[in-house]
């Protein structure tokens, strides 16, 4: 009787919701303290995090991985900068008290690293990410606040199940003015996880990435800088096809192509023939990639959407 009582006082049930928390999480080492800095509703199913050398706390808040039916939350995934603007190492508790979205709008997003200050470029083939000029703490400031420490501009690497990104904020607002894409995957893999994730950085400038199981479907990795790699599941063998660029006689010559979307005509098994169209962002060509692993592109129309 005694344990059936127990047992229910830990199960009173308010509004739907369970009335006995779990405990809070505590350190087996002394030297270590754990706090409680933010929670729902100031986030919501947080998946990934960084700390800038400021202090700031990068979060991904994940609002499109299977979402139970009926929602409510944001509709996209977001990049949420957390600040505890009044910490002064007085004895006050470290809070979020300021959070600003970074960028909005995401899918299936994995993994988010801030740029380290010391990397200098982010590799070997000419996209440089130089650090920048920081301010230098005061007397009046502690070298714990964040407001002498913001690095200007602000660069963040974000995964996505299907693509890195290169973001940056230009203005010091903690937004993102910038996007670039550095590499985009593609594949008929579709769950949420099992795609593009992780981060690392070498003292060289080299950055490193992950990459799930993908569901065991055959994939192409491709970079921003054309380069392309194809891989079978069935052997593990990576071919490294060649970079895209238009035929000799096409009216793009020359131009470098930007593909953010691809697809194949009779895109089933069994099919004997296929063709491959991409969207090229750069020039707004719809073109036809043939072959599709040469990379040749042959402009078929315009579609008015470049970035020329």
């Amino acid at each position: 009787m005694r344990r059936s009582v127990i047992i229910s006082v830990c199960l009173v049930w308010l509004s739907g919701q369970l009335v006995c928390a779990d405990e809070p999480p505590k350190s087996l080492d002394p030297r270590l303290k754990i706090e409680l800095f933010a929670e729902n509703p100031q986030l919501a199913t947080p998946t990934g995090i960084d700390v800038d050398h400021a202090g700031r706390v990068w979060a991904i808040e994940s609002n499109t991985h299977f979402p139970p039916e009926g929602y409510k939350g944001h509709p996209a995934d977001r990049i949420l900068v957390m600040e505890d603007t009044d910490a002064d190492g007085k004895g006050r508790d470290h809070k979020a008290d300021k959070i600003t979205v970074f960028k909005d709008g995401l899918t299936h997003t994995m993994s988010i690293a801030v740029k380290p200050v010391w990397l200098k470029m982010v590799d070997g083939r000419g996209l440089k990410v130089d650090g920048q000029k920081e301010t230098k703490p005061t007397e009046s400031s502690p070298p714990s606040s964040p407001s002498t420490l913001n690095p200007r501009p602000s660069t963040v690497f974000i995964a996505t199940r299907r693509e890195i990104l290169l973001c940056t904020d230009t203005d010091g607002d903690l937004k993102c003015d910038e996007t670039k894409q550095l590499v985009h995957l593609e594949t008929k893999g579709n769950y949420p996880h099992n795609g593009l994730a992780g981060f690392a950085f070498d003292a060289l400038g080299n950055m490193f990435f992950g990459f799930g199981e993908n569901l065991g479907a055959d994939y192409k990795i491709i970079g921003s800088d054309g380069t392309s790699l194809r891989a079978n599941v069935d052997d593990g063998k990576v071919t490294k096809d060649g970079s895209l660029k238009y035929a000799e006689t096409d009216a793009n010559k020359g131009k470098t192509p930007k593909v953010i979307a691809g697809a194949y005509t009779n895109s089933m098994k069994g099919a004997k023939e296929t063709t491959l169209f991409d969207i090229d962002a750069m020039t707004g060509a719809l073109v036809r990639q043939a072959p599709p692993n040469d990379g040749i592109l042959g402009s078929i129309a315009d579609t008015g959407l470049g970035m020329r």
